[in-house]
Parts: C-alpha cells; structure tokens; sequence
C-alpha cells in the first residue's frame, strides 16, 4: 500500500511538472508571438527577440531595436529591451533599457537622453491600464536650453476612463531657471485622452525650490491633437517625435 501511495505522489508530480512545462511554453509563445506583432504594428526593426527564463519566470529580450523611419523627422536610439513577466500574472510586464536617446527634427532643436529605464506596464482587457516608470539619469535640451543632470524620476500614467489618463511626471534638476541656481523639482500633472489616435489633454507644469517647496514658475501646457502648446505656442509635435 505503501509502495503504491509513493508511486501516485511521483505520477502526479511529473503530471504537475508536464501540465506547467506546457502551461510556460504556452504563455512563452503567446508573449514572443505578441512582442513580434507589436514591433511590425510600428514598423520597429531588430536584431534578434528571444523568450527564456523557465522555470520560474517569462522574460523576452529585443536585441537593437531600430525605432527610426524614413518619413520621420524624429531620430531615436534605444538599447536592449529586457522584459520579464511572471507565468501566473501575464497582465503585469516589467520593462527595462540602459538608454533611451532622442533628437527632434534636423536641426536637432529638441533632445532628451535617459539612462537606466525601469517601467512597470499592467494590461487589462488588451489595454494599458497603467505605466509606471522610473530612472535617476536625464538630460534635455529645447533649443538653446539646455538641462542637464535631471534626477530621481517617477512617471505615472493611470487609466481613469475608456480613453482618459492620469499623467503625472516629477523630477529633481539644477539650474532650470536662469534666476534660480539651486536644485529645483519638476512636477507635471494632468489628463490626456485619446492616447490611440490624435492626443489630446491638460498638462499643469510646476517648477518649485526643493529645499522650502517655494513654487518658482507654473503655466498650464494645452496638448491638441498631439502638439503640445504654451499660452498658445506650439513647442513640440509629440505624433513626429513618436512617429504615432
């Protein structure tokens, strides 16, 4: 009897074992087969997408992603994506890159360079319902200004209804104001809506002292149909620095 009990533990254990190798393998197909459809939705080339991490995880690697089109004036380079994913929660994806570099028609009039990305990107019903981002290393450049050493960064961008989110954006920096020298936090915080087709939304920017939280500079930002704009001056096409 004995014997007999130890041979169904063992049976049923391999059963286990068999039923998640499949399960993994499953889900593994389902995310490469995914990652492979989104990156010819947006015409994104590469080196090389590969799925590993059995037993215990699900992580999807894209080797030099190439973001860059012909028909835009939008120039950007990104390292490797790393995405892992638990077998047993495919609704959350975490995301991570060493850089993200972009420069802004050909005159290179407005770049941003970002290092060391970690974003947390949650999915219901094949939506985005959440993205949560972070790194501690940017620099920006509009023009002839220049900010540099941009730190500590958070990214939030919650669904609230069908086609509206949450945005929120906050960040420490030095010498952001010409008549302020000192550490300064950047805070962005609004809606946006219509996030698949033309981007519309209300963005407030607030510049504070970070050493008192003494407010140093506010203006809303309007965005319409993808172009953000300041008291009524457009400063940046997000659909030609996207390309969406």
């Amino acid at each position: 009897m004995k014997i007999f009990s130890f041979n169904r533990i063992i049976v049923l254990v391999l059963a286990i074992l068999v039923f998640y190798s499949i399960y993994w393998m499953f889900i593994s197909f389902q995310l490469k087969s995914q990652l492979s459809s989104n990156l010819e939705r947006y015409n994104i080339k590469y080196n090389d997408l590969r799925v590993t991490g059995y037993p215990y995880r699900i992580s999807g690697l894209i080797v030099n992603p190439n973001l860059n089109r012909s028909d835009s004036l939008s120039n950007i380079e990104i390292g490797n994506i790393k995405i892992d994913m638990n077998p047993f929660d495919i609704s959350k994806l975490m995301m991570r890159t060493d850089k993200i570099n972009s420069s802004f028609n050909e005159d290179d009039s407005l770049n941003f360079f970002l290092n060391d990305i970690q974003l947390r990107l949650t999915m219901d019903k094949g939506q985005i319902n959440e993205i949560y981002s972070i790194s501690n290393d940017m620099s920006l450049n509009i023009g002839d200004y220049n900010i540099e050493n941009i730190r500590k960064i958070i990214f939030k961008m919650n669904k609230v209804n069908e086609n509206g989110y949450r945005v929120f954006f906050t960040a420490v920096a030095s010498n952001v104001l010409d008549s302020f020298k000192n550490e300064t936090r950047i805070l962005l915080e609004g809606k946006i809506s219509d996030l698949s087709t033309n981007l519309n939304g209300n963005i407030q920017l607030d510049v504070s002292n970070v050493e008192n939280n003494d407010n140093l500079f506010s203006t809303p930002l309007v965005i319409k149909n993808g172009i953000i704009s300041v008291l009524f001056i457009p400063l940046v096409d997000l659909k030609e620095l996207f390309s969406f």
